[in-house]
């Protein structure tokens, strides 16, 4: 398990000079406590005005001993202001990668912004959501493909979006229903919130935007395939055949697909992210 202190600071800028220098201070009164500031990718506001800079304390066994080293800390002097804040599973964990990916993506000049593709200001939030510079998508394909509602998604999510309607959707679209998809039904894109809304659950790669839900594709001459409803509805023309297969093509351009048939959450609609699955991070999950 491991320990965070938290402190509230005016920016992020002085909180890194305070946090740099508390830690060198009790690093010489209490040897192994504290380990560097952990450089976040981006600045926590918890509300206009405030920052919120994290400290991790050393990696310690279960929750009793966290709180002893915290007030062992606290009571050798210092920064009695600082109050404790316990880790969970994937606060922290998964941050560095994202940050990472995030950065070569953007860095790769892969997605470049135009009308339908524009950049935001960073998003976060001291629960672990956030991008550091995400982009608000109206349309995929130069414009062929609506979004809606637009999605706020991070860099590393929009080539595959891009990729998988090109290469799978449009051409199972003609296939089953001799039509073009014009649009899509978005049914959740950045959110920052935990895994299908449960308290105390792990956070959601919604919550980084890093994952895109669809519920419905809109076609050319105007009508419409429901995941909801046409899922398992084989007698409807090619709906059915349509969707599972652009189901089953998502699984080869995103590490995380989970439709209808993945548990009820996700009956009516599909979960595609880039998560991180297994020790390597090269695990797929698709349901």
């Amino acid at each position: 398990m491991q320990c965070y202190l938290l402190f509230k600071v005016p920016t992020v800028e002085t909180g890194r000079e305070i946090a740099l220098a508390m830690t060198h201070s009790c690093r010489k009164s209490r040897p192994g406590y504290f380990s560097n500031l952990l450089e976040l990718p981006y600045g926590y506001a918890s509300r206009p005005g405030v920052a919120s800079v994290i400290v991790q304390i050393m990696i310690v066994k279960n929750t009793a001993l966290c709180v002893a080293l915290l007030v062992a800390v606290l009571l050798s002097g210092c920064s009695a202001d600082l109050r404790f804040m316990p880790s969970e599973a994937d606060r922290l964990g998964p941050v560095a990668w994202h940050a990472e990916q995030e950065r070569s993506c953007l860095a790769s000049g892969q997605v470049r912004e135009n009308q339908f593709i524009r950049a935001r200001t960073s998003i976060g939030s001291p629960a672990g959501c956030g991008a550091e510079r995400p982009f608000i998508v109206t349309a995929a394909l130069g414009g062929n493909i609506a979004l809606k509602p637009a999605a706020t998604l991070r860099c590393p999510m929009i080539a595959p979006v891009e990729r998988w309607l090109q290469d799978v959707v449009q051409p199972a679209a003609q296939r089953y229903l001799g039509e073009q998809v014009v649009g899509l039904k978005v049914a959740a894109s950045y959110g920052c919130r935990r895994r299908n809304n449960k308290p105390g659950g792990k956070l959601s790669e919604h919550g980084r935007a890093n994952a895109l839900d669809i519920s419905a594709f809109y076609l050319a001459n105007g009508g419409t395939v429901s995941v909801k409803q046409d899922w398992r509805n084989f007698n409807r023309d090619g709906n059915s055949r349509f969707l599972r297969t652009v189901h089953k093509g998502a699984c080869h351009y995103f590490s995380t697909v989970l439709g209808p048939d993945a548990d009820a959450y996700h009956r009516d609609h599909f979960h595609l992210d880039l998560a991180r699955h297994g020790r390597d991070g090269k695990h797929r999950v698709c349901s």
